[in-house]
């Protein structure tokens, strides 16, 4: 097996983990807020789609053999995680737990002071969230990485 093969099977074993820890924090927060602030939680059904999850998880090989960037990986295996925290939840027919109160201004400038102005999620939602900011820093890094190294190098003396 050649260099890029044991590069890309690299950057997946890390992807993959860096999901499995996403999970596993996203499930360890879940119950203990479940077993010591039940009150403070918003258990509801929803209907994620699990072609999200899927979608993802075809594509990141064929990203990552293109671009092999740290950032990438990270992003990656943060959006991995997040998607799988919340549908997998789904799947076992357990309702999903949230409990991170966020400012609705934030997500809604149209909301008075007379209403419910909170959203609720938990980390797998922050998970995704955040993963679409790291895979656009992820993407313009390697475009510029690539933009450097076919540019042409001024001549030195």
């Amino acid at each position: 097996m050649g260099y890029k093969a044991e590069a890309l099977k690299a950057s997946l074993r890390q992807m993959v983990t860096i999901g499995l820890f996403v999970l596993a924090l996203d499930w360890t927060t879940k119950a203990l807020m479940m077993l010591f602030a039940a009150e403070r939680t918003t258990p509801h059904y929803t209907h994620p789609n699990p072609l999200a999850l899927l979608l993802v998880l075809a594509v990141a090989p064929v990203i990552l053999r293109h671009a092999r960037h740290r950032a990438m990986v990270i992003a990656l295996g943060v959006c991995i995680g997040g998607c799988a925290g919340n549908l997998f939840q789904i799947m076992a027919g357990i309702p999903v737990t949230d409990f991170i109160p966020i400012p609705h201004l934030l997500m809604n400038p149209g909301c008075t002071r007379g209403y419910n102005c909170t959203y609720m999620c938990n980390l797998a939602d922050i998970a995704l969230w955040t993963s679409v900011p790291l895979l656009a820093f992820a993407f313009a890094v390697h475009v510029w990485t690539t933009w450097r190294a076919r540019s042409p190098q001024p001549a030195t003396a």
